[in-house]
């Protein structure tokens, strides 16, 4: 648990129908985030990504949108399962990362809620770090 309460992150809906919420990758806060839900063929997906900032702009005289950085965004996919509502993978700072999605009932609180939990995939699943190891290994020889 961290200080909001819960694994990694959540996400819960707002006034207005938004979906928004927070989350924390390895230590580094990419909140506030905003989700967004649609299908595709038959398949239902969860869109995550940073909430992008409003900036005043005075040679326009209004506030413009500009994209967070570090970028962040992820897919995830909706699962046939009691426990997990959501899954996904997403690259963060060039590593990979798993994504799940569980529903506050799952996990026995009482607030409607969907907890995100992320973990580092293990080394044999991060491509570009490997691929980096591998190519530092072939130029020492």
């Amino acid at each position: 648990m961290n200080r909001f309460g819960y694994n990694d992150g959540y996400l819960e809906r707002k006034s207005g129908g938004k979906y928004e919420g927070e989350i924390i990758v390895d230590g580094v806060e990419l909140s506030p985030i905003e989700g967004v839900y649609f299908t595709k063929g038959n398949k239902q997906y969860l869109w995550l990504k940073r909430k992008p900032l409003l900036e005043y702009n005075p040679k326009q005289g209004k506030f413009v949108k500009r994209d967070r950085k570090p970028k962040w965004e992820t897919y995830l996919e909706k699962q046939m399962s009691d426990e997990i509502a959501y899954r996904g993978d997403f690259f963060f700072l060039r590593v990979a990362y798993s994504i799940v999605g569980i529903w506050d009932g799952v996990l026995g609180m009482e607030k409607n809620r969907l907890n995100l939990i992320v973990e580092r995939k293990q080394m044999r699943e991060q491509g570009i770090i490997n691929a980096i190891n591998k190519r530092n290994k072939n130029e020492r020889k």
